[in-house]
């Protein structure tokens, strides 16, 4: 015998339990996010980097971090096309060392970035 949803049954011990439908089953799972830079260091004389990569999502999110820790510009939307996606920094950077983080504040993976005068 079924108990229909939204009525109780009661135990063998006594004890009355509500009856509830079983939760629904995703048809499509959850699509997990990949993706990589193109290299694990950009080296450049340009103050405004050319930063790329890949992804399997339509867009990214890609921060610029300084020596101190602080990230200091970013895109939060960056857009992926056939799988490849592109950031240039709108900040001037001087030359030093950066490190680069895609997916925001959990990244999914690291680079660096060297900046050398020219």
């Amino acid at each position: 015998m079924v108990t229909p949803v939204g009525t109780t049954t009661t135990t063998s011990t006594g004890v009355a339990v509500p009856v509830s439908a079983p939760a629904p089953k995703l048809s499509v799972p959850a699509k997990k996010l990949t993706g990589a830079f193109d290299s694990t260091t950009f080296t450049t004389t340009s103050t405004n980097p050319r930063i790329t990569g890949t992804a399997n999502t339509k867009e990214v999110q890609v921060v610029v971090i300084n020596a101190a820790g602080v990230g200091i510009v970013g895109g939060m939307q960056v857009p992926v096309t056939n799988g490849h996606w592109e950031f240039i920094s709108s900040l001037k950077l001087a030359p030093g060392t950066y490190e680069l983080q895609l997916g925001g504040v959990d990244p999914i993976m690291t680079a660096t970035l060297v900046l050398t005068a020219p």
